[in-house]
This record gives structure tokens, sequence and C-alpha cells, in this order.
């Protein structure tokens, strides 16, 4: 890691990202043996603080107001309009390093806050209002699942002055994604901060469901199981990942939520701190409604 100077441009290249992913993924594998156990608490006290992580995916398969919209276009657009700076990672991370064959490598994350002007030009677009905006509807439109917060470790990955905010817009595919292979084995302090939202709920619908199991092996948090031939959800494990639904062949899982307008004014107050500031007063809520 460079640990370059605040507020200046990164000169990284991809060989130095690649670098520093095999870095995280050699750590990861060790921490996950018997000699790393032994080392659990020091990694806890390492990933399980919400200042390290807060996160929450939004259901794509979540739709709001008269016009039908889905949630993550909601809330994200309003929040990328609101961010000083924005950028594009030119690929996947995930999906470049394990080959994709289902969906472009090339449709990258969205970072957004002042600290994303440092990212190095050789790996980002610096992205306008209307770009990122763009960027978003394409990769919800081919069913990407976006999740929305901050992990620290994105500092060092993109080499980011680490006293600087901004957050993640990760588009994830459940085939290549790093969170999703990984959160099986984390801790439950770990798994503690990836927030569900707030009145979220998945509903299977037992007549439409054959018991083909699609939605249980594509769950980030293995909360749903097949009993009796048909898939049976546990609330109090859900992540609202929305995998279930963008899976499932017969259309048998629906996503509702309580009131959405609350969850994501929850939502986006969490978050704020971690962008370096979000103008939550003048939030345009109409498009819930």
């Amino acid at each position: 890691m460079s640990l370059k100077a605040y507020g200046v441009r990164s000169n990284w290249t991809r060989e130095d990202l690649e670098d520093m992913q095999k870095k995280m993924r050699l750590t990861q594998i060790l921490v996950d043996t018997k000699i790393g156990k032994k080392y659990a608490d020091r990694r806890n006290a390492r990933f399980a603080p919400p200042e390290v992580v807060n996160t929450s995916y939004i259901p794509v398969g979540l739709k709001v107001g008269v016009e039908s919209v889905p949630l993550p276009v909601v809330v994200i657009e309003e929040a990328i309009k609101r961010s000083k700076h924005r950028i594009i990672t030119k690929t996947c991370t995930c999906r470049h390093a394990h080959n994709c064959e289902n969906f472009d490598m090339e449709i990258g994350c969205i970072h957004i806050g002042e600290a994303t002007w440092e990212e190095s030009d050789e790996l980002v677009y610096h992205a306008t209002v209307d770009e990122a905006i763009a960027h978003l509807h394409k990769a919800v439109g081919l069913g990407l699942m976006p999740y929305y917060g901050h992990f620290g470790l994105d500092h060092g990955l993109w080499d980011v002055h680490p006293s600087r905010p901004f957050t993640t817009i990760c588009l994830c595919c459940s085939c290549c994604c790093s969170i999703f292979k990984s959160f099986p084995y984390f801790t439950e302090q770990e798994k503690g901060n990836w927030h569900l939202l707030e009145g979220l709920h998945v509903t299977v619908d037992a007549d439409k469901c054959t018991g083909c199991g699609r939605c249980a092996q594509e769950c980030l948090a293995k909360c749903i199981t097949m009993e009796s031939g048909k898939a049976v959800h546990d609330d109090s494990q859900c992540k609202g990942c929305s995998a279930c639904s963008v899976h499932c062949p017969q259309q048998a899982v629906t996503i509702t939520i309580d009131d959405a307008e609350a969850a994501v004014d929850k939502l986006m107050h969490r978050i704020s701190d971690d962008v370096g500031g979000l103008d939550l007063e003048a939030y345009d809520f109409s498009r819930l409604r």
C-alpha cells in the first residue's frame, strides 16, 4: 500500500490493484485455517466494529412508488446526486478474479464521497452524476444486486487515504461476489454489520414453489431451507440481498417493505458519515410513495 499523502491522486496501476487483492485473499485463507482461528479475537477487533464495516443490501426486486421503480434506483440515485465526487471502477474486481461467465466483468462498482477524487485514473472513471446514474440503471436492469455501505478495507484496495471517508455501491452477482463467498464464514459480530432494511419481508408462495432449491443455493445468509419440497425462509437471519427473488425461476419469492420512506431515511442517516456527509434535509422521498 502506498500510504500516499492526503488529497493526492493515486498513480496505482492494474498490477498494484491485483497485488493488493492477492494479499487480501491470502489473509482470508489464513484466518480460516486452524492456525488462523487462534487469532479470531484479533480479527473480530479489526472487522467487527461498525466504523469498519457498515452496509445494507437494497433488493432489486422491490418496486416502490406509483411508477413502480426498483428501490435501489431511488435510494442510490439520490445519494449520487448529493455526493461531492463519484467514480465508476473500470472492472468488477470480483467478476474479474473469477472470470465471470454470467455478467459483464466491465460493470464495475460505484464509489461516492469527496475522497474518491484520489482514485487512480487508470483504474476508475471519474464520473458525472448522469454517468453514474446511467451505470446504476444498466446494472440493476441486468439483475445485479446492489449493496450500499462502508467497508474499511476499500481504502487499501483503492489507495485512498485512510482518514478520508467514502462508501461503496457494489453491484453484485452471487456467482462471483467475495462477500457472498465469505459470508457463511463470518463471525456473528461481523454478520451484524450487514443490516436488513427496516420493515423488509421476504415471502415464498408455496403454490408457485417447485422445490428446485435455487433460492437456498444463492442466498447470502443461507436463511432459506428446503422442507417437504418447498422453500422456507427464516426472517431472523435474512440480510435482504434479494438473490432469492432474482434467481427464482417460478417468481415464487416476493419482497415487500412496510414503510419505504422510514427505511430509507434510517439507512441514509446511518451511511451519511461514511460518505463524508449527505444533504439529507433535501432528500427527495416523493418517489417512494
